[in-house]
């Protein structure tokens, strides 16, 4: 997949929700990244600015328990 076949994904994934409707979690963006590590506690990704967009952190507002 190219990157814009994962932002087509994430706008298609982003446009189904309806308003209102559950809200995304931190790393909504970030499924099928290779550097997406969902099991960490405190960060979602291997990096610490997402290399995809820039200036979003990977680290959690709440941590795993």
């Amino acid at each position: 997949m190219s990157r814009e076949d994962d932002c087509l994904a994430v706008y298609r994934f982003l446009m189904c929700q309806t308003p209102g409707g559950r809200e995304l979690k931190d790393d909504a963006f970030c499924y099928g990244c290779q550097n997406h590590r969902p099991d960490w506690k405190y960060r979602y990704c291997v990096q610490i600015e997402c290399p995809h967009m820039k200036g979003m952190t990977t680290f959690r507002d709440k941590y795993l328990e």
